[in-house]
């Protein structure tokens, strides 16, 4: 029995580890004990006043911007073992059901970030809070679309005080019909100038690509087709924008090992394994992501 609880256990904890997700590079990560966390953030004062000779300082008094508050949800599920599996050694058997368990959790957890960072509702920033207008939009992924979620982002500022933020992206998130065109904007040192037509490069007359190596992590995900669309896609400053809380890590629990009095170990003839996750994630401050929600093939040029 210790052996099956903690073989498994290893198996389900050494493949939740290496399951491939991508959420922790995109955001912030925090510890929670409650039902539900309120986050309250400063807003950026404006600069400095200038102070006379012999003139009182001002006092100043600074400002909260609204509350966020982000719910906690449990995600688990039970799977069952039974003697024959045992007896008969069907280890292959158990050791995939643990495996595929722990890449549900992993995949639950990464599904309800794509979720959250890919829905449009969740931007809501305009002219008001920038120099250049709403941080979504349906932008077609180009050089042109990119420098206007690169200017939107970059000049986002405080409405009260209009000081800038300071937003510096650095994380490009794309679907897998995105990749060789991101690939080819951000990784190709030069320009190549079409035949006969060198009146379209947009960017002066030089021969060297300016936007070579200016987003450097370019995460491509199937999650933003599911979540988006096949041309969807986010740029931001990574863990600025959303939170996401966990209230414990994955967990592993045991029935009916040790007791043949269990009801499934009487009834069945097998041990149950329940497996889960308590977290919760939501959107701290939008400023800092752009999300394109387009459905057009992209344009390079």
């Amino acid at each position: 029995p210790v052996l099956l609880r903690d073989g498994l256990k290893t198996i389900l904890f050494n493949e939740f580890g290496a399951a491939p997700v991508t959420w922790p590079q995109l955001v912030r990560r925090e510890t929670s004990n409650k039902e539900q966390e309120v986050y309250v953030e400063l807003a950026p004062m404006g600069t400095m006043p200038r102070v006379g000779e012999g003139t009182e300082y001002p006092k100043i008094n600074p400002l909260g911007l609204p509350s966020v508050s982000i719910r906690n949800f449990k995600y688990g599920d039970i799977f069952a073992i039974t003697e024959e599996m045992i007896k008969f050694d069907k280890t292959g058997l158990m050791r995939q059901l643990a495996e595929d368990q722990a890449n549900r959790a992993a995949q639950t957890i990464e599904e309800a970030v794509y979720d959250l960072l890919f829905a449009t509702a969740n931007y809501t920033r305009t002219t008001s809070d920038n120099n250049i207008g709403n941080n979504t939009n349906a932008t077609t992924f180009s050089a042109q679309g990119f420098e206007l979620a690169y200017s939107t982002l970059t000049t986002m500022q405080d409405r009260r005080s209009g000081r800038y933020y300071g937003v510096q992206p650095d994380t490009l998130v794309i679907s897998p019909r995105l990749q060789w065109a991101a690939y080819q904007l951000f990784r190709s040192q030069g320009i190549q100038w079409g035949t006969g037509n060198t009146t379209s490069v947009i960017y002066g007359a030089g021969n060297v690509n300016p936007m070579y190596g200016v987003i450097k992590n370019i995460i491509v995900s199937p999650q933003v087709i599911r979540a988006g669309s096949n041309y969807g896609w986010l740029l931001m400053q990574s863990r600025k924008a959303a939170v996401y809380q966990e209230v414990e890590p994955l967990q592993l629990a045991v029935q009916g090992l040790d007791r043949i009095e269990d009801e499934g170990r009487f009834l069945y003839d097998e041990i149950r394994y329940r497996v889960r996750v308590w977290f919760g994630v939501g959107m701290g401050n939008d400023r800092f992501a752009y999300l394109s929600s387009s459905t057009t093939a992209p344009a390079i040029g």
